[in-house]
């Protein structure tokens, strides 16, 4: 789907920022910041996108495109990360302790 219709469906209330997370299966703070990126303020007075940028509007942009497949870790990764974390700060922990000895 191209920017402008998008914005346009954001802008009529037929799209919310959530159900184009779902699409992309990404968060709604990374749909925020692809379309902030792009040069658009949210107007939350009129609830619509404004375009601040200094380029040409980019609004025949195939918005699909800026959501890149390859940046998405497997749910599995993620979990492996946490325990990773969780090991480590386990780890420095037990340090800490018996270096206090």
């Amino acid at each position: 789907m191209l920017v402008k219709e998008i914005l346009n469906k954001i802008m009529v209330k037929e799209l919310t920022i959530k159900e184009l997370a779902d699409t992309y299966d990404v968060s709604t703070r990374t749909i925020q910041l692809k379309i902030k990126k792009l040069g658009y303020e949210w107007d939350s007075k009129q609830s619509i996108y404004r375009y601040v940028g200094e380029d040409p509007e980019p609004l025949d942009l195939d918005f699909s495109t800026l959501i890149s497949k390859t940046n998405k870790m497997p749910a599995e990764q993620k979990q492996t990360n946490s325990e990773v974390a969780a090991s480590v700060s386990n780890v420095n922990e037990s340090e800490s302790t018996s270096a206090s000895f």
